[in-house]
């Protein structure tokens, strides 16, 4: 019996280490009273596709919004991380239209074509731009234009994460060039291992952050950090 206690234990010590050691970074984003707001983004579309009927189109009610896939799969990922934190986290999912302004911790899904409350946060970094309906984002004098196919399937995607802190809040955008750069996203701030880069997310004012992804059909790769900025005193290259 005291051999089974010590062992459940320590496994669970093990465990709650290594989720220290992988989300860390989260856990010292989450403000203390431990609420964290999530606004989620949409897109009206009048009509879609039928599966299985070809020619056949059916209309979509303009109360239900849509999502793409990609960004779907990043906030799954992030709602899990943030429940496996060790002390309990209040997470909201919200529309970009009923934002609450009483949390200290928000974090935008997608970018200003899909979201309001990102395209009202990414005016707090001013060097970034990302141009519809060309798709393009630009960096400063960096320049972020996903490759593609000769029929049209995208081949590579960047992610980017633009934080801004101010007056104890802390607002987050994560978005991408497509919604498969959102998935990269939320998946490179989730897989972050640099510890200065960690420090600089709890620390910096602003910080921006780009990733790149490479595409084979819905097959999507690792991120890979490329750029790092707080538009004061550093920037990095990868």
């Amino acid at each position: 019996m005291l051999t089974s206690v010590l062992g459940f234990g320590l496994g669970a010590l093990f465990v709650r280490v290594r989720i220290a050691g992988e989300l860390g970074h989260l856990e010292r984003l989450v403000p203390p009273d431990r609420r964290v707001q999530l606004v989620l983004p949409s897109a009206r579309i009048t009509n879609f596709q039928i599966k299985g009927q070809p020619g056949a189109e059916a209309a979509q009610p303009p109360n239900v919004l849509m999502m793409p896939m990609p960004e779907g799969n990043g906030i799954a990922e992030l709602v899990l991380a943030l429940r496996r934190l060790s002390r309990r986290v209040h997470i909201l999912l919200t529309t970009d239209e009923a934002v609450s302004p009483d949390y200290k911790l928000t974090i935008s899904i997608g970018g200003p074509s899909v979201n309001l409350e990102s395209r009202r946060l990414v005016r707090f970094h001013p060097a970034f731009r990302l141009r519809y309906p060309e798709h393009v984002a630009t960096h400063g004098s960096a320049t972020y234009d996903p490759k593609r196919a000769p029929d049209g399937e995208l081949l590579e995607d960047y992610g980017f994460v633009l934080l801004h802190s101010e007056g104890g809040r802390t607002r987050i955008v994560c978005c991408g060039v497509w919604g498969t750069g959102t998935e990269a996203a939320i998946k490179g701030l989730l897989g972050l291992r640099d510890r200065h880069l960690s420090r600089q997310l709890r620390t910096s004012r602003n910080l921006f952050l780009a990733f790149h992804t490479e595409l084979s059909g819905l097959n999507v790769s690792e991120p890979r950090l490329i750029h790092a900025d707080d538009g004061e005193r550093f920037t990095t290259w990868r």
